[in-house]
């Protein structure tokens, strides 16, 4: 019984040891001037992560990111953003979201110039 699962266990971890993760950069002009810098990461287990940083041609920035998992039974999500605007005026977010045997939830988070925080929650089962 051990000469078929040893045999079948080494075919399975050289199948994870050669599914390679891959990864991308990119920078170009935004649509009206600045810069616009793209990160992409795709793991071997099908996890994603990616950012974004943008800068404006008055000065004002965005910058963001997040990333999956890869799981089929239990997936989540997360991702956040910073901007802040010429003026210096700064607004941020956040979102994360799973799903599991028992159902599925999300929270969001966001804050604008003036310091006011919105979050939302819900709950799917």
């Amino acid at each position: 019984m051990n000469r078929i699962y040893v045999p079948l266990a080494i075919a399975v971890l050289a199948g994870f040891a050669a599914t390679a993760a891959s990864a991308e950069s990119l920078t170009r002009t935004g649509p009206y001037g600045g810069t616009v810098t793209t990160d992409t990461w795709t793991g071997p287990y099908g996890g994603q992560r990616g950012s974004v940083t943008a800068t404006g041609p008055n000065g004002g920035t965005f910058s963001g990111g997040g990333g999956c998992n890869g799981g089929t039974y239990r997936a989540g999500c997360a991702s956040a953003w910073t901007a802040t605007g010429p003026n210096g005026q700064t607004a941020s977010g956040a979102r994360a979201r799973g799903v599991g045997p028992y159902g599925a939830a999300s929270v969001r988070a966001h804050s604008g110039p003036n310091g006011n925080t919105v979050i939302r929650s819900r709950r799917v089962r």
